[in-house]
């Protein structure tokens, strides 16, 4: 089985909801996100930050949510220690 960017959306707002919290504002899972061989980096977070640009929603902690493509299984990844991997990501299509 092969996850398409659509479920992967799916499946990452699914995971972030079972510990969003209201005081984070809106949940929100962004069209575009970015991808390597492996998985699917799927932005999620609040709303007010990710579409108004309200940097008072923005998260206290560094952390990533990517979509394995052959399993479906959700990692989080470290924006600096696993800086290498995410930065050689691209945009998905």
């Amino acid at each position: 089985m092969t996850t398409t960017f659509k479920q992967a959306r799916k499946i990452a707002r699914e995971y972030r909801a079972k510990t969003w919290q209201p005081h984070e504002g809106t949940l929100y899972v962004a069209k575009e996100g970015y991808e390597d061989e492996l998985g699917w980096l799927v932005v999620v977070g609040a709303r007010e930050l990710l579409v108004d640009d309200d940097e008072g929603f923005m998260p206290n902690d560094d952390r990533v949510i990517v979509v394995d493509k052959a399993t479906g299984e959700v990692t989080e990844l470290n924006m600096v220690f696993d800086a290498q991997r995410l930065e050689a990501m691209r945009p998905t299509e």
